[in-house]
């Protein structure tokens, strides 16, 4: 699927639902429920969510109605959410908006919202990483946690995202 797709499906988005969408983001919804998240727009040239965007594109065409609905349950979006998040350590660059922290033995790279930090779970991991390693660590900010439980943490970072 090409870019000009991707464009094509996000210009289909209300001008009203933008004004509470941060630069940067895309608001599309998800599931039965049509469920709203807010997700980075660079999350669309990842090869997990460009398959969820083919899938629309077959299931509902490029213009729909009321927003960007994804063809799948919220359980499984919010996989692939955590997914795309972990693809990012691949990037060297980091956008306005964003932090790299490093989790797990092998200090795999996650770029996360800077709001995420704000959030109870990401205080914990910081208070610990403060106590852990101190407030001046070189080379990025280390979080002391597995990659599996910091997958886990996304997931209720990305469930507290969401907007009803």
């Amino acid at each position: 699927m090409t870019t000009s797709i991707f464009l094509r499906l996000l210009r289909v988005l209300p001008t009203k639902s933008m004004k509470d969408v941060p630069k940067g983001f895309v608001a599309v919804y998800v599931g039965e429920s049509r469920r709203r998240f807010v997700i980075p727009v660079s999350f669309f040239s990842l090869p997990y969510s460009r398959v969820l965007m083919e899938r629309a594109t077959e299931e509902y065409g490029f213009k729909q109605e009321g927003g960007l609905r994804l063809p799948c349950d919220e359980e499984y979006f919010q996989d692939i959410m955590v997914r795309c998040y972990g693809m990012q350590f691949k990037k060297k660059d980091v956008s306005k908006g964003s932090v790299a922290v490093y989790v797990g033995q092998n200090m795999r790279r996650f770029v996360i919202p800077v709001s995420f930090l704000a959030l109870p779970d990401f205080r914990v991991l910081m208070e610990r990483a403060a106590e852990e390693y101190g407030f001046e660590q070189e080379g990025g900010l280390r979080l002391p946690c597995q990659e599996d439980d910091f997958q886990i943490i996304l997931v209720r970072c990305f469930r507290k995202l969401r907007m009803s």
